[in-house]
């Protein structure tokens, strides 16, 4: 099944960079991400950017879409057996707890487990991304986090 967000946009379907740039803050809204650049201190602006960067991207050429709940959609670009895609939900504290299991200098691991925690995949899945897929799964983890 095809998934569609609420204005009937479909992955695979390009859009313009103004639909894609109010389908993130769509997603932001909806997973507690914060987006508001007046929020911000120079310094987050300066983190935040590139990732929202990559995401609205992702939205524009239809590699990602954005649900009727406001949950992402991301196609692989290089699909990993059944799997095909990830969906990002909105975080919970359980999520946070896959922290729990990694040492305080272990930054990569604790990310790759966040995202396999909200994705519902394995880490090993998690960890063998590559390419554009794995950059933009990390960007999509770093803001949750930054949330």
């Amino acid at each position: 099944m095809k998934s569609c967000d609420e204005n009937g946009l479909s992955i695979g379907q390009k859009i313009d960079n103004e639909t894609a740039s109010n389908e993130f803050e769509r997603f932001a809204m909806a997973c507690d991400i914060q987006s508001d650049l007046d929020e911000m201190t120079p310094e987050d602006i300066q983190s935040f950017e590139p990732l929202k960067k990559r995401i609205v991207l992702a939205i524009k050429t239809g590699q990602a879409i954005v649900d009727d709940k406001g949950e992402l959609d991301y196609k692989l670009s290089h699909p990993g057996g059944a799997v095909d895609s990830l969906h990002f939900r909105r975080m919970r504290g359980t999520d946070l707890m896959s922290f729990d299991d990694h040492k305080e200098r272990q930054s990569v691991k604790k990310i790759y487990s966040l995202i396999s925690a909200m994705t519902g995949h394995p880490l090993k899945f998690i960890s063998a991304l590559q390419g554009i897929d794995l950059m933009t799964v990390m960007d999509l983890g770093k803001l949750f986090l930054g949330s």
